[in-house]
């Protein structure tokens, strides 16, 4: 019906709801006590049998006799009508439903095919509310008593019941004395009245009938489900946080807390064997997603594909910012660690390799790797690209990120040949004899979400070191061979480097003391630049592996497991397969881990709906338009602070390509969806209203065969448990920390 009410397609919506005290039909007997008197029947086009009432032969039908006060209407009465307008365009009311009042129930104002009026008996006042009636096609229309003291009007659209609009007239204790007291023609089909109906009932009575819907969509690999929050190093929410990945993207809320759906074919980033990410239970291939926000340096954490991921982001404030001349270059230090970075004179461009001119905005963000907040900010999960190709691991001595831009906000970059000089400042430590390898600098890879070598000659508290750039006649051999290797792949000519740097024993003491470092490096990129000592499994690691459940013992699928070390500066990660197992989370050997179990809980408060769809996978088949839509559904929607629903009721709000808004429709006594204005799905709900968690949602009915429903919960918070400390013991080995009980 829209705005107002139009005619039912298909013809009149008969049999109404059981139970009715009384039912006038021309098809239909009387109850005993009940007596009539009406002109002959018509039979209309559609073999519905009416009366033709009013017009020019003023026929009418009237309450001869009601012994038992059936057409009587108490304090929760309903009243049904079937009918529609006929011949005529008189103006003046042509009443449908007169009691023994005078009060007209129901009546049509002469010559006005918009509207449908209730009048009172004694001043003639008419209450009027918008409604299409046609001359064709039958209408609907019930009515009820109002909580304000006057009478509802409700329709029937294509939809099912909805309420069109109040009448300020109260019938309660009216009576029917007859209908069709009208100048212009009427056809009234049926008149019906009930007791104590409920919505739900004469709303499941006047529902359309749907066709089944489409079958849930659960063949071909899972797609990527994430659910996380993101937080400082003081675990603090952080809001607005840009969330991307290769496909898409989202933004956290006020809580700092993000949801995100991929389909399988859209990320695929496998890792080579050796590498981190999993085997036997648990996912072995991930996709990195991105985080960018004012005020932070921006972060990088990985999804395990295929899974329903819940993870916690650990985010990082900038701690210096400078503006520099581009042309002159400049410095910038952390007043809070000492680290500082230096550019030269004209050593920025944009991506397209056009120099930078004019003031340029340098920021820079420290990784204390001593502090675990800070460890677990270090983009990725410490994996890497090593001088022969080879995946490692890394163990970090610590790390910056840099950034440049222009004062538009455009990111640039070092032009080739350039270098920036990193004084890193740290406390950290490292067992580099225990590794057998030695320091190196190393830039993190967005796109890869992995470390990449980045051979730069390097200077310990201001004495030159010994690494790939810098090797010397007493490095252990392990090192002149991996020297060798880089050379052989175009790196650094070694007739062009220093000599005479310390000792690769002393470099290893030195690292392995307590107390503050000075490292000094010049480096090639800008981004985040990290001194790590690299190892490989399994000659310098060990595998972990275990099982995840919850307080009843069951498995927990999908939730992210760090492995941090005790007694060495790295992370790295894995995710439980459907038996809740994870078996491919690398750690060092001989030494002790913490394992931190990431996962989820449903919230207490109403004050978010997760909406999402079981199995992760949208509907098939969908027109482009719609699927643009659908596709926005999944997600959370927070609460809208304004109290601006329906009738008081609350609303969820998300916001993405479209406004995608839950919110209560009061004409309707039921739940909706509406992405982009547009109702996708409902969920009845009838006279009380309750909250939108859990089933019973539908497509609305253009929909129907379309469209399936998404699942409605509340939101879930993301936290972390933390077990251990771990032995990992001899390299090579599984190490199984067994089974880790989440009390949830």
């Amino acid at each position: 019906m829209g705005s107002g009410a139009s005619a039912p397609s298909g013809g009149p919506r008969l049999p109404w709801p059981p139970g009715a005290r009384a039912l006038l039909s021309p098809a239909s007997e009387l109850p005993k006590g009940l007596k009539i008197s009406a002109p002959v029947a018509c039979v209309g086009a559609n073999d519905v049998p009416y009366w033709q009432l009013g017009g020019p032969s003023k026929a009418r039908l009237r309450v001869t006799e009601d012994e038992s006060k059936m057409l009587e209407l108490g304090p929760d009465f309903t009243v049904g009508l079937l009918f529609r307008a006929g011949a005529g365009e008189e103006p003046g009311y042509d009443s449908l439903l007169l009691g023994d009042d005078n009060k007209h129930w129901l009546a049509l104002p002469g010559g006005d095919r918009n509207t449908v009026c209730c009048v009172e008996g004694a001043s003639g006042k008419a209450s009027e509310v918008k409604a299409e009636v046609g001359r064709e096609d039958w209408m609907q229309l019930f009515l009820r008593p109002a909580p304000d003291g006057g009478t509802a009007l409700l329709g029937v659209d294509g939809e099912g019941l909805l309420e069109l609009g109040t009448f300020a007239t109260s019938l309660i204790g009216s009576k029917l004395r007859n209908c069709g007291w009208a100048t212009n023609e009427v056809h009234i089909a049926a008149i019906a009245t009930w007791e104590n109906l409920s919505w739900a009932e004469l709303s499941a009575a006047v529902a359309p009938k749907m066709p089944a819907p489409p079958p849930a969509h659960t063949d071909g690999p899972e797609p990527t489900r994430f659910r996380g929050k993101v937080v400082d190093l003081k675990g603090q929410p952080v809001a607005d946080v840009k969330v991307s990945w290769r496909s898409g993207g989202c933004k956290s809320d006020k809580e700092g807390h993000f949801t995100g759906m991929v389909a399988a074919d859209e990320e695929t980033q496998v890792p080579e064997d050796g590498a981190s990410q999993g085997s036997g239970s648990s996912n072995s291939s991930w996709m990195s997603l991105s985080f960018d926000c004012l005020g932070f340096a921006p972060a990088t954490s990985p999804a395990s594909l295929g899974a329903d991921n819940s993870m916690k982001v650990t985010m990082r404030p900038i701690a210096a910012t400078a503006t520099m001349d581009s042309a002159a270059g400049g410095s910038l230090t952390d007043p809070a660690s000492g680290t500082s970075v230096t550019l030269p004179a004209n050593a920025l461009v944009y991506a397209d390799g056009t120099p930078a001119t004019g003031p340029v905005i340098v920021s820079l963000s420290v990784i204390d790797v001593t502090d675990p907040a800070g460890l677990a900010s270090m983009p990725g999960d410490f994996s890497a690209v090593g001088a022969d190709g080879a995946d490692v691991m890394l163990q970090s001595l610590g790390a910056v990120w840099v950034g440049a831009a222009d004062e538009e906000g455009k990111k640039l970059e070092l032009r080739d040949g350039a270098g920036m000089t990193l004084n890193l400042h740290t406390q950290a430590k490292a067992n580099a004899e225990k590794l057998g390898t030695l320091p190196e600098m190393w830039s993190f890879d967005e796109a890869s979400g992995k470390w990449e070598l980045e051979p730069s000659a390097m200077k310990l508290d201001g004495e030159a070191a010994p690494n790939l750039s810098r090797p010397e006649a007493a490095a252990p051999v392990g090192l002149r061979r991996a020297a060798a290797k880089s050379y052989k792949k175009g790196g650094y000519d070694p007739t062009a480097l220093e000599t005479g740097c310390m000792s690769a024993e002393a470099f290893m003491k030195r690292v392995a003391a307590e107390g503050p470092k000075s490292i000094v490096a010049v480096v090639t990129k800008i981004g985040y630049i990290n001194c790590d000592l690299a190892y490989h499994h399994p000659l310098r690691a060990v595998m972990l592996k275990g099982q995840v459940l919850d307080a009843k013992q069951q498995p927990m699928p999908g939730v992210q497991v760090w492995s941090t070390g005790r007694d060495y500066a790295g992370r790295t990660a894995d995710a439980t397969g459907k038996d809740g197992r994870f078996a491919a989370m690398i750690a060092q050997f001989d030494s002790e881990v913490d394992v931190e179990v990431q996962h989820r809980t449903p919230a207490q408060s109403s004050d978010k709906v997760e909406v999402f769809y079981e199995h992760g996978r949208l509907p098939k088949k969908l027109d482009k338009d719609l699927h643009k839509l659908v596709q926005e559904c999944p997600g959370q929607y927070s609460l809208r602070g304004d109290n601006s629903g329906s009738e008081g009721h609350p609303t969820w709000v998300k916001i993405g390509n479209f406004e995608s808004v839950i919110s209560w429709d009061q004409s309707r006594r039921r739940w909706q969806h509406l992405v982009g204005n547009k109702v996708l799905f409902c969920r009845a709900e009838g006279e009380e209203f309750g909250l939108p968690f859990g089933d019973g949602w539908l497509p609305t009915a253009e929909l129907f065969s379309s469209l399936y429903a998404p699942k409605y919960t509340r939101a879930f918070e993301i936290v972390s448990k933390s077990f251990g400390p771990f032995k990992t013991g001899p390299a090579g080995e599984f190490v199984d920390v067994g089974e880790l009980v989440i009390d949830c």
